[in-house]
């Protein structure tokens, strides 16, 4: 099975390999081996453990609960209902991002609309001054 070592996954995976270090210093990624030379890799059929890390970044959970998620991962089936419960915890943390997005992009909407029409009135008018 083909090893990819830690400049490999970053590549793969668009990101730092300080990053990797630092989840696996913070035992976020259990299936890091080692080689001779004290090279950290993983084999290839172990690589869904870092796209499984990105997706729970990307949804803004913390690291302490990333480190849970993957700790109950290990216990298979039967850790089913405290993954979920920790899957809904953050749904609700990215409902209310999205929410509080959407007041913003409103006032953004809002500005454009205001913006906007002031400078047709000054099309229109082109003896009104402007600031």
């Amino acid at each position: 099975m083909k090893k990819f070592y830690l400049k490999d996954i970053a590549q793969k995976f668009e990101m730092k390999e300080y990053n990797l270090r630092f989840y696996d210093e913070k035992g976020l990624i259990k299936d890091f081996k080692r080689d001779e030379n004290g090279y950290r890799y993983l084999l290839e059929d172990d690589l869904h453990v870092i796209d499984l890390i990105i997706c729970l970044k990307q949804i803004g959970m913390p690291l302490k609960n990333i480190k849970k998620y993957m700790r109950l991962l290990d216990l298979g089936e039967k850790s089913a209902k405290e993954r979920l419960n920790l899957i809904l915890q953050q749904e609700k943390v990215v409902l209310k991002n999205q929410e509080s997005i959407q007041k913003q992009i409103e006032f953004i909407e809002h500005k454009k609309r205001y913006y906007s029409k002031i400078l047709e009135n000054k099309k229109n008018h082109p003896d009104i001054e402007s600031d």
